[in-house]
């Protein structure tokens, strides 16, 4: 009640004095609670003018760039999909593509194949293939070029990862499964 302590303290000690200082005390009460709400509401509908903030409002920005969601997702995926589609409009550079990619947040290298038409985009920061990777494609495919092919490279553990730093034996009692193991490490 930020706003009613400001009221209390904008009046002059006599006013909470005598028979009307129930009155007017209840009447502060109510007054900073209606001003506490519209402090809120107003904060709120000013977060929904920023991508990385909105919630509510992710239905008409994701309308706004005609984005037809392939995995669902969370806030923070659907908000990553409006921030890659609103940085998709600079063409299909490496650089937009890098540009796009951080929207997702990302870290990846470009790989062009000029003889094959093609590129590879080799994730660098991510093991396994990433959780909103259906959005992405979807992008990627509507921004390039019809005759270019893109490719995915992605990062998994390998035998040179495991071999001298885990017996056979630690790999079993982690529980981890064959699949487990391709993008995680057990834990010492």
């Amino acid at each position: 009640m930020a706003n009613y302590d400001d009221f209390v303290s904008w009046l002059p000690p006599s006013f909470f004095a005598g028979t009307d200082a129930v009155t007017m005390n209840a009447f502060l009460v109510a007054l900073g609670r209606q001003f506490d709400d519209l402090d809120a509401a107003i904060a709120d509908n000013q977060n929904q003018l920023f991508i990385q903030l909105a919630t509510w409002a992710l239905s008409t920005y994701e309308a706004e760039f005609a984005i037809k969601l392939v995995d669902g997702g969370t806030d923070s995926e659907r908000q990553n999909n409006i921030m890659a589609k609103n940085r998709a409009g600079q063409g299909a550079t490496p650089a937009a593509l890098l540009n796009i990619l951080s929207a997702y947040g990302y870290a990846c290298q470009i790989n062009q194949d000029f003889a094959n038409y093609a590129f590879t985009i080799q994730f660098t920061d991510f093991k396994g293939i990433p959780p909103n990777m259906g959005d992405l494609q979807t992008l990627l495919t509507s921004m390039t070029p019809a005759h270019l092919q893109t490719l995915y490279s992605y990062l998994y553990n390998v035998f040179s990862n495991v071999d001298g730093q885990f017996t056979y034996s630690q790999l079993a009692e982690s529980g981890l499964t064959y699949e487990q193991l391709l993008t995680q490490l057990p834990t010492t």
